[in-house]
This record gives C-alpha cells, structure tokens and sequence, in this order.
C-alpha cells in the first residue's frame, strides 16, 4: 500500500511571517487548517487520478475503486491519500483473443474462438494512447476468482517451461505502482498547492476581517 500524507502542522509558519501580531487571525486560520488540507487533498486525488488514466488504458471507475482518501478533521489536521496494494491484471488491459484459420479446428466460444479457427495469441492496449500489442505466444484461461472489471473472468498467461503446469499468469502496471511514480514526480507540486490555497485563504479572511 503507498500512501501520500498532506498535513497542514507546518502551515502556522507560512502566514505567521505575513500577520506578525494579528493573533485573531492566526487562530482563526489555525481552526481552518484541516478545511485547506482537505481540498488538497481532494485535488490530489484527481490530480492523481487524471495522470494514471493518461498513463494507462485504466478507466476512472477502476482507479477510483483502489484509492482512499482518508479526510483532515477539526482535530486533526493531515489527510491521507492512499493506493491499495492490488495486482492488476493484464486482461484488464483489453485483452482480446487472437486468432488464425486452421481446418477442422472446433474453435472455443469461451474464449471467442470460431469454428474453423484457432488461438494465435492475444493484443493487449497497456498505454493511456490505447494502442495495441500483440502477445503471440499468450493465450486466455479462465480464472477462478471471479470477474475482475475489463478482465472478463480471463487471465492472460504465457508459457514457461514443456509441463501442462508451466504457465505464468501476466500482470500489468497496478495503480498502486503507478500512484508511487506520480508522488515521486508531484511531491512540489502538492506542496505548492498547499502554500497557494493557504495564501487564498489568508487574502479572504484578510478582506473579511476589514469589512
């Protein structure tokens, strides 16, 4: 599990050095910490969100499934946005059966096989462009565990070794490995916004305060 931790604790320091001396102020922006953490917090989520989509062939509902936000309270002011450490599976990804003309093959509805034809690997569009690659070696089997949402119930797997039981079952980019990479990349970017949403809220009670 990967988690982004925005806490508000340090902001007291950004507008103590504008207010000097207006401690009305300052309490009333210390009492709103956790309402600035929190639409950061929610920004970040999308933010996040958006950048996995332009990645990768994932929709909104399936990214939106592995995340949390866990909300700042009045007592508490830090948020946590949180990827769940799930595998997701390159069936996921639009697998889609492959196949070639043969004569007197039976075909396999299960996996959308034809009569007279037969498997000739799989394709599988990874990239948030949609672009498909063929896997010639993979093939489809259905899996167990029920119905993963894109996967329909099918695993891509591929062969490793002469057994009946050498097969090695493929995963594709997780949302949890790609929520890593947009941290490592966004870690000023969400400070920034941090800064720029208390710098909003500091101008609107200044303004309030001299009505």
């Amino acid at each position: 599990m990967s988690v982004v931790t925005i806490s508000g604790y340090g902001n007291k320091t950004i507008f103590a050095n504008m207010i000097s001396g207006m401690e009305s102020l300052a309490d009333v922006l210390e009492s709103k910490q956790y309402q600035i953490v929190n639409t950061v917090a929610r920004k970040t989520m999308t933010d996040t969100r958006r950048e996995i989509r332009a990645e990768v062939n994932l929709t909104d509902r399936y990214i939106r499934d592995r995340m949390d936000l866990v909300p700042a309270s009045s007592g508490r002011a830090v948020a946590y946005v949180i990827a769940r450490a799930r595998a997701t599976r390159l069936a996921t990804y639009g697998a889609r059966q492959l196949t070639r003309a043969a004569k007197r093959a039976k075909g396999d509805p299960l996996r959308g096989i034809g009569s007279g034809r037969k498997q000739a690997g799989i394709s599988v569009a990874v990239d948030g462009m949609g672009a498909r690659k063929p896997m010639p070696g993979a093939f489809l089997i259905p899996l167990r565990a029920g119905k993963e949402p894109g996967s329909n119930g099918m695993g891509v797997f591929i062969r490793v070794g002469p057994g009946k039981k050498d097969i090695k079952h493929e995963y594709g980019p997780s949302v949890n490995q790609l929520f890593r990479w947009y941290l490592r990349v966004s870690e000023q970017k969400i400070s920034a916004a941090l800064a720029a949403e208390t710098q909003r809220v500091l101008e609107y009670e200044l303004k309030r305060i001299y009505r």
